[in-house]
Parts: structure tokens; C-alpha cells; sequence
């Protein structure tokens, strides 16, 4: 789907000092919890440039506990601001994924996992393949209708998938810029009307609009087309980001 490609106002919303998550099963500790709906206009207004949902679901989803928000929050916004911004992401009604969760790895666990001390790594490409079709050789018999039927969702892989957060890294979901103003801006803000609409309705039909958009903003302004790649990396993992969270709204077991 969307998984190879993709804070606050201007800045980046991924914390980069170093420090690891607090443990989701101690205490959410309530005296770090302002005002919820301070805190959701707050977020809207100062981190949803990052957090592609515009309202912090994914915060919630990915069960960051309050001293997460309000530490990361604090490298953006003044100690109260980020309490309310805490309070917001606890008021969201949704079961929580763990911290450490690919949400997108096929089969949930990529194939041939192995001990960090393993020195010779198996062949895995090969591994993957014979795990898929039953032989290490082409399949006799392979027709186009029996791969057709071949759940990509369901077949472990040899690649690990980005988890959704990672302090201080590109290797995750969620991005680390805005969308550039000259993106949003051409074409007449067509990808900024897009965007507000899908806000407004997130249906699927405006979902793949929008993207769409992204697409084409992004090869008619060159900008995957230059030395320096981050700004499109960036660009591309945003849309990502977007379209993962749309589908991880749904109702679990949706495919």
C-alpha cells in the first residue's frame, strides 16, 4: 500500500535528546494532564504541520503515556500548553498499539529473525521464497491466478518495517517537517484544498485525491528530482503517514 514510502509549526516534532519512552505499563500520572479541549486546538494550531492526522491519533494510538507528550511537547511549546496537549491525546477512545508495533509488517513478524550475535546471516531472500512457494527453484506449474490469490498482507517478508515512532531517527512513520509552502501553494493550493477537504471528510475517495495531489505537486515542482533528497523523503513519508493513519482509524480486523 503505502508502506514504502514519508513539529510543531515549523520545527520538527520528533524529540532529539536521546531520552527512550516512558514505559507504557507504569503510571499515566494525572497532575500532567491540563485541559483537553485547550489542548486538541493547541495541537491543531502547533503540531499537526508533523502529525499527518492533524489531531494527535496517532499519539494515542501508539499509546504515548503523558510524560511522553509533555517532554516532547516541551521542546515546542510552554509547560502548560504541553499539559493540555497531554489531556487532549488521553481523552482519544481507542485501544492502544505498543510502543515497539510495525503496524504495516506483512504476516506481523518478518521472516528468519535472527540473534544480533548470528555473524553468517541466511539467506533470506531464499528463505522467503521457498517459505512462499514451497521449492527454491520456480514453481511448476505457477499460474497467474494462483498468485492473484497470494495475500500480500499475510506473507512474512525479509525486511523490517519502520516502526511508527523512533526519537531522534528518519526510520520511522512519522515525519520530521511540514509539508513545504511551495507544495501546499501549487498549483492554486490544489493540495491544500485537498487536504482541508479530506480533514472535513476522511473518506477513502478523498484520501487517494489527495495523494494524488502529492504526487503530482511533487513531479511537477522537481522536487524529487534534486541532489538532495531529504525534502522528498520527507514529502513522501508525510503522505505515508497520512494514508497508514486513515487506515489504522478503521475498525480492527478491516482490511
Amino acid at each position: 500500500m503505502l508502506c514504502l514510502a514519508t513539529g510543531m509549526a515549523l520545527s520538527a516534532c520528533s524529540s532529539s535528546d536521546g531520552a527512550g519512552p516512558v514505559s507504557p505499563e507504569g503510571p499515566r500520572p494525572g497532575n500532567l494532564l491540563g485541559a483537553p479541549a485547550a489542548g486538541r486546538l493547541a495541537f491543531v494550531e502547533g503540531c499537526a504541520g508533523c502529525h499527518a492526522s492533524r489531531d494527535g491519533f496517532d499519539l494515542a494510538a501508539f499509546d504515548f503515556t503523558p510524560t511522553d507528550v509533555v517532554r516532547r511537547g516541551l521542546a515546542h511549546v510552554d509547560s502548560a500548553t504541553a499539559r493540555n496537549i497531554a489531556a487532549h491525546i488521553e481523552s482519544f477512545d481507542v485501544a492502544p498499539m505498543p510502543r515497539a508495533a510495525s503496524p504495516f509488517q506483512p504476516g506481523g513478524i518478518p521472516t528468519g529473525q535472527l540473534h544480533s550475535f548470528v555473524t553468517r546471516q541466511r539467506d533470506l531472500d531464499l528463505e522467503f521464497w521457498s517459505d512462499l512457494f514451497g521449492t527454491e527453484g520456480w514453481p511448476e506449474g505457477l499460474t497467474t491466478d494462483a498468485l492473484l490469490a497470494i495475500d500480500p498482507r499475510e506473507v512474512q517478508v525479509p525486511l523490517e518495517m519502520p516502526r511508527w515512532s523512533i526519537d531522534g531517527s528518519s526510520e520511522d512513520w512519522m515525519p520530521d517537517l511540514p509539508i513545504p509552502s511551495p507544495l501546499l501553494d501549487h498549483g492554486g493550493s490544489a493540495l491544500r484544498t485537498a487536504l482541508d477537504a479530506y480533514y472535513s471528510s476522511s473518506t477513502e475517495e478523498n484520501l487517494i485525491r489527495t495523494l494524488g495531489l502529492f504526487s503530482e505537486a511533487l513531479e511537477q515542482t522537481g522536487m524529487c528530482s534534486q541532489r538532495e533528497f531529504f525534502p522528498c523523503f520527507d514529502v513522501l513519508r508525510w503522505m505515508a503517514s497520512l494514508g497508514g493513519q486513515h487506515y489504522l482509524r478503521e475498525e480492527p480486523g478491516t482490511p
